[in-house]
């Protein structure tokens, strides 16, 4: 972790607590120091998984446990039913993409310029 991270814990988050969760979360986000000092301001480590739910109640222990992973997890999408790929049609090979101007003069939408 960088120095100045280590300041800005040491200067910002006064609960001993609150910095080892922020300084985790430093780790395992790769946050700037920019980043850091707005989710300190924001007060991220509160309201963290904090969500309150019944999947304890309603599901099955791992299913609930999976069920409040899903809440945590800020990048998961598989809900949308993309699948593994984001174009209809397999990118060609490096060196051989076409130009994305082409591609928009012919009218293609935006999925399929993604590669």
């Amino acid at each position: 972790m960088p120095w100045f991270h280590i300041v800005t814990l040491l200067t910002k988050v006064s609960d001993p607590a609150a910095r080892q969760w922020y300084a985790r979360e430093i780790i395992q986000q790769a946050w700037s120091r920019d980043i850091l000092t707005v989710q300190i301001k924001n007060q991220l480590h509160l309201s963290q998984g904090a969500a309150i739910t019944n999947f304890d109640k309603r599901l099955a222990p791992a299913q609930a446990g999976l069920a409040e992973a899903i809440l945590k997890d800020p990048y998961h999408f598989d809900f949308l039913g993309l699948g593994d790929t984001n174009s209809s049609a397999p990118c060609p090979p490096d060196g051989q993409r076409e130009s994305p101007f082409k591609w928009f003069a012919e009218g293609l939408n935006h999925s399929q310029l993604m590669c």
